[in-house]
């Protein structure tokens, strides 16, 4: 730690470039750099950021770009080399005070690795809830969902008992955690979201995009059309409504390998002129969030129930996550609490570190 008391940060990522563990990362990041801190973010990719850079002019952050190979998978998800010299070399001279994972796949190796070897403390946030995925390994293992389940509980017990703290952005999470019984204390840190980017505000954006009537009402779903994020239970939602509701509009912003199942199904229940799919969601470029003026944004859980998941995403109109929209940031507080009661709880051999 500097003489200053600001804090040298590596953070860990790795899986998919557009998601909203990345989105939230790339947020507490800035947030941190804009507060002094120096901060390293380690992932397979490197984006420009572009959004980012202009919101927190005096906030730099590093990228770092790791070696990485990318998964056979329908999505673009990318791991990172469990061993990297380059990353080695970076660590031996930028002598970091703290190691913050936000993955618990290969990366973590990775991290565990770095802390040992350079007595770096880690902290880790547990982003997903990890037993909410396991159907993408049923393909593998067939509808074990009890072996699965618990296999994935003492998965993430070991990763969790590798940090000195950990970070969870709900209650939700935190109560599954306290659950396993980890050894680390547990912190809950809603997500933040930078309200100068999502806020609301009238716009015709969709309708003026899509050549939609103004008495168009838009049911509005942003996510990734994956079986975790829940799309078809929200346009289970949207065709039970339309019987007696002729005015009302599907949008679907977002991509996946769930997209030409729900349009088929829109085309044979006679609702395709009532469904928009647009792929390319650009919430950084389009005046800095998507304008949903009179929309009705709805997100979903696992379950098909409201606001679940390990955390808000802050994506801007609707997604999966049990932080739900209270984690708006308001001020540094935010910020400032990630610093003052998650790091200050970690030490190494270079001394024990202080918010």
């Amino acid at each position: 730690m500097s003489q200053t008391g600001k804090l040298r940060i590596a953070y860990f990522l790795e899986g998919m470039p557009a998601s909203g563990v990345e989105t939230s990362t790339s947020l507490t990041a800035h947030a941190l750099a804009k507060a002094g801190h120096a901060v390293t973010v380690f992932t397979p990719w490197v984006r420009s950021d572009r959004a980012a850079r202009a919101d927190d002019d005096d906030g730099r952050v590093e990228f770092f770009r790791l070696p990485r190979f990318r998964l056979p998978s329908d999505q673009e998800v990318y791991w990172s080399m469990p061993v990297s010299v380059s990353v080695t070399t970076k660590f031996g001279r930028a002598h970091y005070d703290v190691i913050h994972v936000h993955a618990s796949t290969v990366v973590c190796a990775l991290a565990w690795q770095l802390s040992r070897l350079f007595s770096v403390p880690v902290v880790y946030t547990y982003h997903t809830m990890s037993k909410e995925y396991t159907h993408y390994y049923r393909r593998f293992f067939g509808p074990a969902d009890l072996w699965l389940e618990s296999v994935v509980e003492h998965y993430d017990r070991l990763i969790c008992n590798r940090a000195r703290a950990v970070v969870a952005p709900s209650h939700k999470a935190a109560a599954y955690l306290e659950r396993l019984a980890i050894e680390p204390p547990v912190f809950v840190i809603p997500n933040g979201v930078d309200e100068r980017r999502f806020y609301p505000g009238q716009s015709d954006y969709l309708r003026e995009r899509f050549f939609l009537p103004d008495t168009a009402r838009i049911l509005l779903f942003v996510g990734r059309l994956n079986q975790e994020k829940r799309p078809d239970a929200v346009y289970a939602v949207f065709r039970r409504l339309a019987r007696w509701r002729p005015e009302l509009h599907l949008v679907m912003a977002g991509a996946g390998p769930m997209e030409a199942a729900l349009r088929a199904q829109a085309a044979r229940e006679g609702l395709a002129s009532r469904s928009t799919f647009f792929r390319r969601c650009s919430l950084r470029d389009d005046a800095g969030g998507l304008p949903v003026g009179r929309s009705v944004a709805v997100g979903v859980d696992k379950r098909g129930a409201p606001d679940g998941g390990a955390g808000g995403r802050g994506v801007g109109a609707a997604c999966g996550g049990a932080g739900g929209w209270h984690a708006a940031r308001r001020g540094g507080a935010w910020r400032q609490r990630l610093c003052c009661t998650g790091y200050r709880h970690v030490g190494s051999g270079r001394g024990r570190i202080a918010g």
